[in-house]
Protein backbone atom coordinates (compact mmCIF):
# COMPACT_ATOMS: atom_id res chain seq x y z
CA UNK A 1 0.00 0.00 0.00
CA UNK A 2 2.80 2.31 1.02
CA UNK A 3 4.55 1.46 -2.76
CA UNK A 4 1.58 1.94 -4.10
CA UNK A 5 1.34 5.37 -2.46
CA UNK A 6 4.49 6.51 -3.10
CA UNK A 7 4.37 5.49 -7.03
CA UNK A 8 1.70 7.59 -6.91
CA UNK A 9 3.16 10.57 -5.46
CA UNK A 10 6.20 10.81 -7.71
CA UNK A 11 3.79 10.41 -11.14
CA UNK A 12 1.72 13.07 -9.90
CA UNK A 13 5.07 15.21 -8.90
CA UNK A 14 6.04 14.19 -12.29
CA UNK A 15 2.90 15.06 -13.97
CA UNK A 16 3.40 18.61 -11.92
CA UNK A 17 6.74 19.31 -12.83
CA UNK A 18 6.07 18.33 -16.79
CA UNK A 19 3.40 20.93 -16.86
CA UNK A 20 5.78 23.36 -15.49
CA UNK A 21 8.29 23.19 -18.06
CA UNK A 22 5.49 23.01 -20.63
CA UNK A 23 4.23 26.47 -19.71
CA UNK A 24 7.41 27.82 -18.86
CA UNK A 25 8.52 26.53 -22.93
CA UNK A 26 5.19 27.96 -23.87
CA UNK A 27 6.24 31.82 -22.37
CA UNK A 28 9.48 31.60 -23.45
CA UNK A 29 8.38 30.71 -26.77
CA UNK A 30 5.58 33.55 -26.63
CA UNK A 31 8.04 35.74 -25.86
CA UNK A 32 10.21 34.51 -29.36
CA UNK A 33 7.49 34.88 -31.10
CA UNK A 34 5.90 38.05 -30.47
CA UNK A 35 5.22 39.09 -34.26
CA UNK A 36 3.80 42.46 -33.43
CA UNK A 37 5.25 45.81 -32.18
CA UNK A 38 1.93 48.42 -32.13
CA UNK A 39 1.79 52.38 -30.73
CA UNK A 40 -0.53 53.98 -30.40
CA UNK A 41 0.73 57.75 -29.66
CA UNK A 42 -0.65 59.61 -26.63
CA UNK A 43 -0.44 62.89 -27.93
CA UNK A 44 -2.76 64.01 -30.78
CA UNK A 45 -1.49 65.71 -33.66
CA UNK A 46 -2.90 69.32 -34.81
CA UNK A 47 -2.54 70.73 -38.09
CA UNK A 48 -3.81 73.97 -39.12
CA UNK A 49 -5.19 75.36 -42.01
CA UNK A 50 -1.64 77.58 -41.69
CA UNK A 51 0.22 74.38 -42.62
CA UNK A 52 -2.29 74.33 -46.38
CA UNK A 53 -1.42 76.89 -49.44
CA UNK A 54 -5.48 77.09 -49.90
CA UNK A 55 -7.04 77.62 -53.33
CA UNK A 56 -9.57 80.39 -51.66
CA UNK A 57 -11.22 82.18 -54.01
CA UNK A 58 -13.52 85.56 -53.66
CA UNK A 59 -16.34 85.24 -51.61
CA UNK A 60 -20.24 84.23 -53.29
CA UNK A 61 -23.48 85.32 -51.67
CA UNK A 62 -24.75 82.84 -49.85
CA UNK A 63 -28.02 81.19 -51.08
CA UNK A 64 -29.90 78.46 -49.25
CA UNK A 65 -31.53 74.93 -50.80
CA UNK A 66 -34.91 74.45 -50.03
CA UNK A 67 -36.75 70.98 -50.01
CA UNK A 68 -38.16 71.70 -53.72
CA UNK A 69 -34.79 71.95 -54.89
CA UNK A 70 -34.39 68.37 -53.85
CA UNK A 71 -38.08 67.48 -54.50
CA UNK A 72 -38.62 66.00 -50.81
CA UNK A 73 -41.36 66.26 -48.10
CA UNK A 74 -39.62 67.51 -44.71
CA UNK A 75 -40.65 63.88 -43.19
CA UNK A 76 -39.38 62.09 -45.62
CA UNK A 77 -36.41 59.76 -45.23
CA UNK A 78 -33.39 59.55 -47.28
CA UNK A 79 -31.11 56.69 -48.21
CA UNK A 80 -27.50 58.40 -49.21
CA UNK A 81 -25.37 56.48 -51.41
CA UNK A 82 -22.79 56.18 -48.57
CA UNK A 83 -25.48 53.65 -47.11
CA UNK A 84 -26.77 55.93 -44.56
CA UNK A 85 -29.60 57.27 -43.78
CA UNK A 86 -30.75 60.37 -42.67
CA UNK A 87 -34.12 62.72 -42.40
CA UNK A 88 -35.26 65.22 -44.82
CA UNK A 89 -34.67 68.19 -42.24
CA UNK A 90 -31.40 66.95 -41.00
CA UNK A 91 -30.51 66.50 -44.71
CA UNK A 92 -31.51 70.24 -45.54
CA UNK A 93 -29.76 71.70 -42.45
CA UNK A 94 -26.24 70.00 -43.67
CA UNK A 95 -26.55 71.15 -46.74
CA UNK A 96 -27.21 74.39 -46.16
CA UNK A 97 -24.49 74.15 -43.43
CA UNK A 98 -21.64 73.57 -46.13
CA UNK A 99 -22.85 75.53 -48.88
CA UNK A 100 -22.33 78.26 -46.45
CA UNK A 101 -19.00 76.92 -45.62
CA UNK A 102 -18.22 76.53 -48.84
CA UNK A 103 -19.89 80.34 -50.16
CA UNK A 104 -17.04 81.72 -47.81
CA UNK A 105 -14.08 80.10 -50.12
CA UNK A 106 -15.82 81.04 -53.32
CA UNK A 107 -16.97 77.59 -54.04
CA UNK A 108 -20.56 76.16 -54.38
CA UNK A 109 -22.55 73.14 -54.24
CA UNK A 110 -24.10 74.51 -57.25
CA UNK A 111 -20.79 74.45 -59.20
CA UNK A 112 -20.49 71.83 -62.55
CA UNK A 113 -17.20 70.41 -61.26
CA UNK A 114 -17.17 66.88 -58.92
CA UNK A 115 -13.91 67.22 -57.89
CA UNK A 116 -12.50 70.35 -56.71
CA UNK A 117 -8.56 70.37 -55.13
CA UNK A 118 -8.98 73.14 -52.37
CA UNK A 119 -5.17 73.13 -51.07
CA UNK A 120 -1.90 71.48 -50.56
CA UNK A 121 0.07 70.94 -47.88
CA UNK A 122 2.78 73.68 -47.91
CA UNK A 123 6.50 71.71 -48.63
CA UNK A 124 9.28 72.59 -50.43
CA UNK A 125 9.75 69.95 -53.61
CA UNK A 126 12.38 72.25 -54.85
CA UNK A 127 14.28 71.59 -51.62
CA UNK A 128 13.49 67.24 -51.89
CA UNK A 129 14.73 67.58 -55.38
CA UNK A 130 17.88 68.95 -54.47
CA UNK A 131 18.60 66.49 -51.62
CA UNK A 132 17.59 63.42 -53.96
CA UNK A 133 20.28 64.95 -56.54
CA UNK A 134 22.92 65.51 -53.91
CA UNK A 135 22.42 62.03 -52.81
CA UNK A 136 22.59 60.14 -55.74
CA UNK A 137 25.54 62.22 -56.86
CA UNK A 138 27.58 61.06 -53.52
CA UNK A 139 26.47 57.69 -54.28
CA UNK A 140 28.28 57.53 -57.78
CA UNK A 141 31.09 59.29 -56.26
CA UNK A 142 31.43 56.93 -53.53
CA UNK A 143 31.28 53.79 -56.21
CA UNK A 144 34.04 55.41 -58.02
CA UNK A 145 36.13 56.14 -55.24
CA UNK A 146 36.01 52.58 -53.97
CA UNK A 147 37.55 51.52 -57.27
CA UNK A 148 40.26 54.29 -57.01
CA UNK A 149 43.60 52.41 -56.83
CA UNK A 150 45.99 54.54 -54.13
CA UNK A 151 49.21 56.67 -54.49
CA UNK A 152 50.87 53.60 -53.44
CA UNK A 153 49.21 50.91 -55.13
CA UNK A 154 47.50 47.71 -54.11
CA UNK A 155 49.06 46.20 -51.29
CA UNK A 156 50.18 42.57 -51.39
CA UNK A 157 50.76 40.05 -48.88
CA UNK A 158 54.65 39.09 -50.36
CA UNK A 159 55.23 42.97 -50.08
CA UNK A 160 53.61 42.95 -46.27
CA UNK A 161 55.84 39.30 -46.08
CA UNK A 162 59.06 41.26 -47.52
CA UNK A 163 58.57 44.50 -44.81
CA UNK A 164 58.24 41.64 -41.82
CA UNK A 165 61.86 40.87 -42.73
CA UNK A 166 63.39 43.86 -43.23
CA UNK A 167 62.01 45.38 -40.27
CA UNK A 168 61.66 44.26 -36.35
CA UNK A 169 58.39 45.02 -35.39
CA UNK A 170 58.36 45.78 -31.18
CA UNK A 171 54.46 47.22 -30.53
CA UNK A 172 50.98 45.63 -31.08
CA UNK A 173 49.15 47.48 -34.60
CA UNK A 174 45.87 46.72 -34.13
CA UNK A 175 43.57 47.69 -37.26
CA UNK A 176 40.87 50.14 -35.99
CA UNK A 177 37.78 51.16 -38.30
CA UNK A 178 35.31 53.94 -36.91
CA UNK A 179 32.77 55.02 -39.88
CA UNK A 180 29.93 57.59 -38.99
CA UNK A 181 27.45 57.30 -42.33
CA UNK A 182 23.83 59.37 -42.19
CA UNK A 183 21.29 60.25 -44.33
CA UNK A 184 18.79 62.97 -44.18
CA UNK A 185 15.73 63.29 -46.80
CA UNK A 186 12.64 65.46 -46.38
CA UNK A 187 11.65 67.74 -43.53
CA UNK A 188 9.99 67.15 -39.75
CA UNK A 189 6.76 67.05 -42.11
CA UNK A 190 7.70 64.17 -44.18
CA UNK A 191 11.16 62.75 -44.13
CA UNK A 192 13.32 60.17 -42.57
CA UNK A 193 17.12 60.15 -41.18
CA UNK A 194 19.20 57.45 -40.68
CA UNK A 195 22.73 57.29 -39.08
CA UNK A 196 25.21 54.57 -38.34
CA UNK A 197 27.91 53.78 -36.06
CA UNK A 198 30.88 51.58 -36.78
CA UNK A 199 33.39 50.79 -34.78
CA UNK A 200 35.69 47.66 -35.28
CA UNK A 201 38.99 47.06 -33.72
CA UNK A 202 41.07 44.07 -34.29
CA UNK A 203 44.19 43.12 -32.24
CA UNK A 204 47.00 39.83 -32.09
CA UNK A 205 47.38 38.76 -28.08
CA UNK A 206 49.04 35.66 -27.98
CA UNK A 207 48.95 34.45 -31.55
CA UNK A 208 45.28 34.62 -31.99
CA UNK A 209 42.64 37.56 -33.25
CA UNK A 210 40.69 39.48 -30.84
CA UNK A 211 38.06 41.49 -32.26
CA UNK A 212 35.52 44.20 -30.61
CA UNK A 213 33.07 45.48 -32.79
CA UNK A 214 30.14 48.16 -31.97
CA UNK A 215 27.54 48.48 -34.57
CA UNK A 216 24.51 51.13 -34.57
CA UNK A 217 21.91 51.73 -36.43
CA UNK A 218 19.06 54.25 -35.97
CA UNK A 219 16.81 54.95 -38.48
CA UNK A 220 13.43 57.83 -37.43
CA UNK A 221 10.67 58.95 -39.60
CA UNK A 222 9.00 62.02 -39.41
CA UNK A 223 5.20 62.87 -39.81
CA UNK A 224 3.75 66.23 -38.70
CA UNK A 225 6.27 67.36 -36.72
CA UNK A 226 6.43 63.64 -34.91
CA UNK A 227 9.98 62.15 -34.52
CA UNK A 228 9.00 58.13 -34.35
CA UNK A 229 12.14 56.25 -33.70
CA UNK A 230 10.68 53.15 -35.69
CA UNK A 231 14.17 50.98 -35.13
CA UNK A 232 17.44 51.24 -33.29
CA UNK A 233 19.90 48.37 -33.50
CA UNK A 234 23.10 47.66 -30.98
CA UNK A 235 25.12 45.23 -32.24
CA UNK A 236 28.16 43.90 -30.31
CA UNK A 237 30.90 41.55 -30.97
CA UNK A 238 33.88 41.29 -27.92
CA UNK A 239 36.71 38.13 -26.95
CA UNK A 240 36.21 37.39 -23.77
CA UNK A 241 35.61 34.64 -25.35
CA UNK A 242 33.80 35.34 -29.10
CA UNK A 243 30.53 36.54 -28.35
CA UNK A 244 27.99 38.72 -30.05
CA UNK A 245 25.07 40.77 -28.04
CA UNK A 246 22.26 42.07 -30.37
CA UNK A 247 19.51 44.06 -29.10
CA UNK A 248 16.81 45.57 -32.03
CA UNK A 249 14.28 48.57 -30.33
CA UNK A 250 10.86 49.09 -32.84
CA UNK A 251 9.33 51.82 -31.73
CA UNK A 252 11.51 52.39 -28.42
CA UNK A 253 10.61 49.16 -26.96
CA UNK A 254 13.26 46.18 -26.95
CA UNK A 255 11.52 43.44 -29.13
CA UNK A 256 14.47 40.91 -30.29
CA UNK A 257 17.46 40.36 -27.67
CA UNK A 258 20.10 37.68 -28.69
CA UNK A 259 23.55 36.33 -27.59
CA UNK A 260 25.59 34.29 -30.14
CA UNK A 261 28.93 32.24 -28.70
CA UNK A 262 29.10 30.21 -31.39
CA UNK A 263 28.48 29.91 -35.17
CA UNK A 264 24.60 30.77 -36.17
CA UNK A 265 22.77 32.00 -38.52
CA UNK A 266 19.72 33.58 -37.67
CA UNK A 267 16.80 36.07 -39.01
CA UNK A 268 14.73 38.18 -36.64
CA UNK A 269 11.01 39.30 -38.21
CA UNK A 270 8.49 41.59 -36.76
CA UNK A 271 5.34 43.48 -37.70
CA UNK A 272 5.35 47.42 -36.97
CA UNK A 273 2.80 49.46 -36.33
CA UNK A 274 2.53 53.11 -35.35
CA UNK A 275 -1.02 55.35 -34.91
CA UNK A 276 -1.68 58.59 -33.75
CA UNK A 277 -5.28 60.39 -33.33
CA UNK A 278 -5.27 63.79 -35.93
CA UNK A 279 -7.00 66.78 -35.73
CA UNK A 280 -7.12 69.40 -38.71
CA UNK A 281 -8.57 71.81 -40.48
CA UNK A 282 -9.14 71.49 -44.40
CA UNK A 283 -10.79 74.80 -45.79
CA UNK A 284 -14.20 75.41 -44.59
CA UNK A 285 -14.02 71.68 -42.97
CA UNK A 286 -12.92 70.46 -39.51
CA UNK A 287 -11.99 66.74 -39.66
CA UNK A 288 -10.49 64.48 -37.16
CA UNK A 289 -9.38 60.40 -37.25
CA UNK A 290 -6.22 58.57 -37.18
CA UNK A 291 -2.98 58.13 -39.08
CA UNK A 292 -0.87 55.37 -38.85
CA UNK A 293 2.30 54.03 -40.28
CA UNK A 294 2.46 49.63 -40.91
CA UNK A 295 5.10 47.18 -42.19
CA UNK A 296 7.97 45.39 -40.86
CA UNK A 297 11.19 45.61 -39.66
CA UNK A 298 14.33 42.84 -38.60
CA UNK A 299 17.52 41.95 -38.72
CA UNK A 300 19.42 39.09 -40.58
CA UNK A 301 22.76 38.08 -38.89
CA UNK A 302 25.28 35.50 -39.18
CA UNK A 303 28.26 35.22 -36.92
CA UNK A 304 31.27 32.71 -37.42
CA UNK A 305 34.01 32.56 -34.84
CA UNK A 306 37.19 30.69 -34.22
CA UNK A 307 40.91 31.54 -32.72
CA UNK A 308 42.57 33.06 -35.81
CA UNK A 309 39.45 34.17 -38.14
CA UNK A 310 35.72 36.08 -37.95
CA UNK A 311 33.57 36.36 -39.94
CA UNK A 312 29.80 38.44 -39.68
CA UNK A 313 27.36 39.78 -41.48
CA UNK A 314 24.53 41.85 -40.55
CA UNK A 315 21.77 43.03 -42.42
CA UNK A 316 19.16 45.72 -40.42
CA UNK A 317 15.59 46.19 -42.67
CA UNK A 318 12.44 47.99 -42.38
CA UNK A 319 9.70 48.56 -45.07
CA UNK A 320 6.91 51.22 -44.08
CA UNK A 321 3.63 52.52 -45.56
CA UNK A 322 1.17 55.84 -44.55
CA UNK A 323 -2.09 55.88 -44.46
CA UNK A 324 -5.16 56.92 -42.57
CA UNK A 325 -8.91 57.66 -42.44
CA UNK A 326 -11.02 60.73 -41.56
CA UNK A 327 -14.58 62.00 -40.22
CA UNK A 328 -16.14 65.16 -41.02
CA UNK A 329 -19.18 65.44 -38.69
CA UNK A 330 -21.87 65.51 -41.40
CA UNK A 331 -24.18 62.58 -42.50
CA UNK A 332 -24.07 63.09 -45.57
CA UNK A 333 -20.35 63.97 -46.39
CA UNK A 334 -17.80 61.14 -46.43
CA UNK A 335 -14.42 62.01 -45.19
CA UNK A 336 -11.17 59.48 -45.97
CA UNK A 337 -7.12 59.43 -46.77
CA UNK A 338 -6.39 58.22 -50.19
CA UNK A 339 -3.70 57.39 -51.39
CA UNK A 340 -0.19 55.74 -50.90
CA UNK A 341 3.25 56.83 -49.70
CA UNK A 342 6.13 54.50 -49.51
CA UNK A 343 7.60 55.95 -45.94
CA UNK A 344 10.70 53.88 -45.86
CA UNK A 345 12.12 50.59 -47.48
CA UNK A 346 15.84 50.64 -46.46
CA UNK A 347 18.10 47.22 -46.26
CA UNK A 348 21.63 47.71 -44.83
CA UNK A 349 24.30 45.12 -45.82
CA UNK A 350 27.35 44.84 -43.45
CA UNK A 351 30.21 41.90 -43.85
CA UNK A 352 33.24 41.54 -41.80
CA UNK A 353 36.19 38.89 -42.38
CA UNK A 354 39.27 38.89 -40.73
CA UNK A 355 42.06 36.19 -40.29
CA UNK A 356 45.12 36.35 -38.60
CA UNK A 357 47.86 34.46 -40.96
CA UNK A 358 51.31 33.36 -40.52
CA UNK A 359 54.95 34.41 -42.37
CA UNK A 360 57.90 32.95 -40.49
CA UNK A 361 56.82 33.46 -36.55
CA UNK A 362 55.18 36.58 -37.95
CA UNK A 363 51.73 37.37 -38.02
CA UNK A 364 49.27 39.65 -40.20
CA UNK A 365 46.45 40.61 -40.99
CA UNK A 366 44.15 39.74 -43.94
CA UNK A 367 40.96 41.78 -43.40
CA UNK A 368 37.73 42.43 -45.34
CA UNK A 369 34.64 44.54 -45.52
CA UNK A 370 31.61 45.67 -47.53
CA UNK A 371 28.54 47.61 -46.49
CA UNK A 372 26.19 48.97 -48.73
CA UNK A 373 22.61 50.77 -48.03
CA UNK A 374 19.76 50.24 -50.38
CA UNK A 375 16.76 52.68 -49.70
CA UNK A 376 13.75 54.35 -51.54
CA UNK A 377 12.08 56.64 -49.19
CA UNK A 378 9.35 59.22 -49.34
CA UNK A 379 7.53 57.97 -52.94
CA UNK A 380 3.72 58.39 -53.54
CA UNK A 381 0.94 60.53 -53.37
CA UNK A 382 -1.59 61.03 -50.62
CA UNK A 383 -4.54 63.27 -49.51
CA UNK A 384 -7.40 64.07 -47.82
CA UNK A 385 -10.67 64.30 -49.51
CA UNK A 386 -14.32 65.44 -48.30
CA UNK A 387 -16.89 63.79 -50.56
CA UNK A 388 -20.42 64.96 -50.28
CA UNK A 389 -23.72 63.65 -51.68
CA UNK A 390 -26.67 65.54 -51.93
CA UNK A 391 -28.74 63.61 -54.05
CA UNK A 392 -28.70 65.94 -57.18
CA UNK A 393 -25.30 65.88 -57.14
CA UNK A 394 -21.96 64.71 -55.55
CA UNK A 395 -18.68 66.92 -54.53
CA UNK A 396 -15.53 65.80 -54.05
CA UNK A 397 -12.91 68.24 -52.13
CA UNK A 398 -9.18 67.45 -52.44
CA UNK A 399 -6.98 68.21 -50.23
CA UNK A 400 -3.08 67.00 -51.21
CA UNK A 401 -1.03 66.12 -48.00
CA UNK A 402 2.17 64.77 -49.94
CA UNK A 403 2.45 64.89 -53.74
CA UNK A 404 5.94 63.04 -55.15
CA UNK A 405 6.14 59.89 -57.04
CA UNK A 406 9.85 59.96 -57.56
CA UNK A 407 10.55 60.25 -53.85
CA UNK A 408 14.29 59.14 -53.36
CA UNK A 409 15.84 55.44 -54.92
CA UNK A 410 19.79 55.16 -53.68
CA UNK A 411 22.18 52.31 -53.29
CA UNK A 412 25.07 53.93 -51.62
CA UNK A 413 28.23 51.77 -50.72
CA UNK A 414 28.85 52.72 -47.28
CA UNK A 415 32.65 50.80 -47.17
CA UNK A 416 34.25 48.55 -49.03
CA UNK A 417 37.98 47.71 -47.54
CA UNK A 418 40.41 44.71 -48.56
CA UNK A 419 43.50 44.99 -47.28
CA UNK A 420 46.99 43.09 -45.64
CA UNK A 421 48.56 44.61 -42.86
CA UNK A 422 51.55 43.67 -39.98
CA UNK A 423 50.05 42.71 -36.93
CA UNK A 424 53.41 44.97 -35.23
CA UNK A 425 54.73 47.79 -35.76
CA UNK A 426 58.33 50.39 -35.06
CA UNK A 427 56.60 54.01 -34.85
CA UNK A 428 54.07 56.31 -35.30
CA UNK A 429 53.02 58.98 -37.47
CA UNK A 430 50.98 62.31 -36.86
CA UNK A 431 48.59 63.53 -39.23
CA UNK A 432 47.34 67.31 -38.46
CA UNK A 433 44.98 69.54 -40.35
CA UNK A 434 44.94 73.18 -39.13
CA UNK A 435 42.00 74.31 -41.24
CA UNK A 436 39.11 73.63 -43.64
CA UNK A 437 37.16 75.63 -46.06
CA UNK A 438 34.02 74.40 -47.13
CA UNK A 439 30.43 75.54 -48.20
CA UNK A 440 30.16 78.96 -46.76
CA UNK A 441 27.08 81.35 -46.00
CA UNK A 442 28.51 83.86 -48.59
CA UNK A 443 29.63 83.81 -52.49
CA UNK A 444 33.17 84.22 -53.82
CA UNK A 445 31.76 87.62 -54.33
CA UNK A 446 30.56 88.27 -50.74
CA UNK A 447 26.82 87.43 -51.95
CA UNK A 448 24.57 86.31 -48.89
CA UNK A 449 23.51 82.82 -49.44
CA UNK A 450 20.39 80.95 -47.25
CA UNK A 451 22.70 78.50 -46.29
CA UNK A 452 23.49 77.43 -42.45
CA UNK A 453 26.91 75.70 -42.15
CA UNK A 454 26.67 73.22 -39.25
CA UNK A 455 29.20 70.92 -38.69
CA UNK A 456 32.24 69.15 -40.48
CA UNK A 457 32.71 65.27 -40.58
CA UNK A 458 36.37 64.41 -40.81
CA UNK A 459 37.03 60.69 -42.18
CA UNK A 460 40.62 59.98 -42.47
CA UNK A 461 42.28 56.38 -43.60
CA UNK A 462 45.87 55.26 -43.13
CA UNK A 463 47.38 52.47 -42.25
CA UNK A 464 44.27 50.11 -41.20
CA UNK A 465 42.88 52.68 -39.11
CA UNK A 466 40.06 55.19 -40.10
CA UNK A 467 39.22 57.94 -37.97
CA UNK A 468 35.71 59.70 -38.14
CA UNK A 469 35.60 63.04 -35.90
CA UNK A 470 32.69 65.83 -36.12
CA UNK A 471 33.52 69.34 -35.82
CA UNK A 472 31.03 71.45 -35.16
CA UNK A 473 30.49 75.06 -36.98
CA UNK A 474 30.31 77.19 -33.85
CA UNK A 475 30.29 79.85 -36.37
CA UNK A 476 28.28 78.23 -39.00
CA UNK A 477 30.22 79.80 -41.13
CA UNK A 478 31.75 76.95 -43.19
CA UNK A 479 35.13 77.32 -41.93
CA UNK A 480 36.86 75.22 -38.88
CA UNK A 481 40.24 77.41 -37.78
CA UNK A 482 41.08 74.17 -35.27
CA UNK A 483 44.01 71.79 -35.14
CA UNK A 484 43.11 68.03 -35.18
CA UNK A 485 45.65 65.90 -34.93
CA UNK A 486 45.70 61.74 -35.95
CA UNK A 487 47.76 59.18 -34.67
CA UNK A 488 48.47 56.63 -37.06
CA UNK A 489 51.05 53.55 -36.78
CA UNK A 490 53.19 52.77 -39.34
CA UNK A 491 56.04 50.13 -40.06
CA UNK A 492 59.92 51.93 -40.87
CA UNK A 493 59.65 49.43 -44.01
CA UNK A 494 56.33 49.86 -45.75
CA UNK A 495 54.55 52.87 -47.28
CA UNK A 496 51.35 53.57 -46.58
CA UNK A 497 48.79 55.34 -48.14
CA UNK A 498 46.35 58.57 -46.32
CA UNK A 499 43.02 59.23 -47.38
CA UNK A 500 41.36 62.46 -46.31
CA UNK A 501 37.58 63.01 -46.49
CA UNK A 502 35.54 65.75 -45.17
CA UNK A 503 31.84 65.81 -45.10
CA UNK A 504 30.04 69.31 -44.54
CA UNK A 505 26.16 69.42 -42.87
CA UNK A 506 24.44 72.50 -43.43
CA UNK A 507 20.38 73.48 -43.49
CA UNK A 508 18.53 75.60 -46.23
CA UNK A 509 15.09 76.49 -44.58
CA UNK A 510 13.87 73.58 -42.48
CA UNK A 511 15.83 70.71 -45.02
CA UNK A 512 19.41 69.27 -44.13
CA UNK A 513 21.93 68.33 -46.59
CA UNK A 514 25.32 66.74 -46.60
CA UNK A 515 27.46 66.99 -49.14
CA UNK A 516 31.42 65.71 -49.78
CA UNK A 517 33.71 69.04 -50.13
CA UNK A 518 35.42 68.69 -53.47
CA UNK A 519 39.68 68.92 -52.22
CA UNK A 520 41.47 67.89 -55.02
CA UNK A 521 41.44 69.04 -58.55
CA UNK A 522 39.75 66.50 -61.36
CA UNK A 523 37.04 64.05 -61.09
CA UNK A 524 38.06 62.72 -57.42
CA UNK A 525 37.15 65.19 -54.04
CA UNK A 526 38.93 63.03 -51.30
CA UNK A 527 42.80 63.75 -51.00
CA UNK A 528 44.82 60.68 -50.91
CA UNK A 529 48.98 60.34 -50.79
CA UNK A 530 51.34 57.92 -49.97
CA UNK A 531 54.02 58.56 -47.50
CA UNK A 532 57.36 56.71 -47.77
CA UNK A 533 59.09 55.99 -44.05
CA UNK A 534 62.10 55.55 -45.42
CA UNK A 535 62.68 59.14 -48.01
CA UNK A 536 59.79 60.87 -45.63
CA UNK A 537 58.53 61.99 -48.98
CA UNK A 538 54.96 62.47 -49.75
CA UNK A 539 53.38 61.51 -53.31
CA UNK A 540 49.99 61.89 -54.69
CA UNK A 541 47.68 63.88 -55.12
CA UNK A 542 49.99 66.48 -53.70
CA UNK A 543 54.13 66.21 -53.51
CA UNK A 544 55.98 67.28 -50.25
CA UNK A 545 57.74 65.54 -47.86
CA UNK A 546 57.78 65.29 -43.43
CA UNK A 547 56.26 68.54 -41.73
CA UNK A 548 55.95 70.33 -44.81
CA UNK A 549 52.26 72.46 -44.59
CA UNK A 550 50.50 71.44 -47.72
CA UNK A 551 47.15 72.79 -48.70
CA UNK A 552 45.01 71.05 -50.99
CA UNK A 553 42.20 72.74 -52.95
CA UNK A 554 39.26 71.49 -55.17
CA UNK A 555 37.84 73.27 -58.71
CA UNK A 556 34.11 72.91 -57.91
CA UNK A 557 31.47 74.38 -55.39
CA UNK A 558 27.45 74.06 -55.06
CA UNK A 559 26.88 77.55 -54.62
CA UNK A 560 29.32 80.14 -56.07
CA UNK A 561 31.35 79.86 -52.63
CA UNK A 562 35.08 79.78 -52.54
CA UNK A 563 36.52 76.49 -53.74
CA UNK A 564 36.80 74.42 -50.80
CA UNK A 565 40.53 73.66 -49.15
CA UNK A 566 42.11 71.66 -46.27
CA UNK A 567 45.13 72.89 -45.15
CA UNK A 568 48.00 70.10 -43.21
CA UNK A 569 50.78 68.37 -42.61
CA UNK A 570 52.74 64.92 -41.26
CA UNK A 571 55.21 64.76 -38.33
CA UNK A 572 57.18 62.21 -36.77
CA UNK A 573 55.92 63.11 -33.28
CA UNK A 574 53.53 65.72 -31.97
CA UNK A 575 54.94 68.94 -30.83
CA UNK A 576 53.50 71.41 -28.23
CA UNK A 577 53.60 74.52 -28.23
CA UNK A 578 55.71 76.32 -25.37
CA UNK A 579 54.07 77.73 -22.45
CA UNK A 580 54.39 81.56 -22.65
CA UNK A 581 56.97 82.63 -19.68
CA UNK A 582 55.19 84.07 -16.53
CA UNK A 583 54.86 87.57 -16.26
CA UNK A 584 57.84 89.62 -13.78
Amino acid sequence: MKVNLLNLFVSFSLIVLCNQLIIAQINDTQLQVRQKVFYKNPQLIKISSEKFQLNKLKPIQFKSFTYHDFKLNKSALIKLKNGRSVSAEKFLDEVNEIEKKLNEFGYSLRNQDEEIILGRFKYSYDHLQRQSSLLNESANYSAKENLRVTPCGLLTEKEVQSALKSGTPKESWPIKKNKNWSVQFGDDNFGIGLESRLKYSAEEKNSSVMVNADTEVDIQIKIFNENIPVLKLIDRVFNSPAQNNLMLFLLNNETIKDNLNSTAKKNYFRELNWESGIELSLGPFDVEGNIRTKGKAGIQKYFNPSNRKLEEQLSPFIDLDFSGELNAGFEIAEAGIDGFVKIIDDTLKLSRNIQLKNFSSENYFDYETDATNNLSALKGKIYAYIKIDYLIGSKKFIFIFYDNQEGLSLTQKILKDHYTQPSKRDRELWLEISRINGITNYTARNEKLEIIPKSFIVEVEAAGQSFCDTIVDWNNDGIIGSPIKFKIPILSSLSISIKIAVIEKYKIGEFKFDANLDLVKGESRDIQICYNPVTRKISGDLQGEEEQELISTGDKNYFGERNHSVKFKLVPELKFNLAPTKAK
